[in-house]
């Protein structure tokens, strides 16, 4: 219950402050800036990736749900409260990194799965 409720008031706060870049994908990987629990300036190589995918939270908040192939490297970079968090996003279903695109200017939600998919697939092969 905490964790939607500091997920909401972070969701209105950037609402009220506008558009913005959540997301900076690169060839090499991507940077989250989505949410509070965002890995802000931690690149996640696509090499590190496993999946991307549309996902729908129990309040039917849809995020791009990326997997990873082996997350426990990535956990350990991150605070501990991400990790709890990403924990319990695994338990109901959803990747270990979840961007959350209500307040995006560049991306709809499809739109970001589809140039994430395809970066992977140039980067796996």
């Amino acid at each position: 219950m905490i964790m939607f409720c500091f997920g909401e008031i972070f969701v209105i706060r950037q609402m009220l402050k506008g558009k913005k870049t959540v997301v900076k994908l690169t060839q090499v990987g991507f940077y989250d800036y989505s949410s509070a629990i965002a890995t802000k300036n931690l690149l996640i190589p696509w090499s590190a990736v496993a999946k991307v995918e549309n996902k729908k939270g129990i309040l039917g908040d849809r995020y791009v749900s990326v997997y990873l192939k082996e997350p426990e490297e990535f956990l350990l970079q991150i605070p501990l409260i991400s990790r709890i968090i990403i924990k319990i996003n695994v338990k109901l279903g959803l990747g270990q990194f979840n961007l959350v695109l209500q307040t995006a200017q560049d991306y709809s939600n499809d739109q970001l799965v589809e140039q994430m998919n395809s970066l992977l697939a140039a980067a796996n092969g």
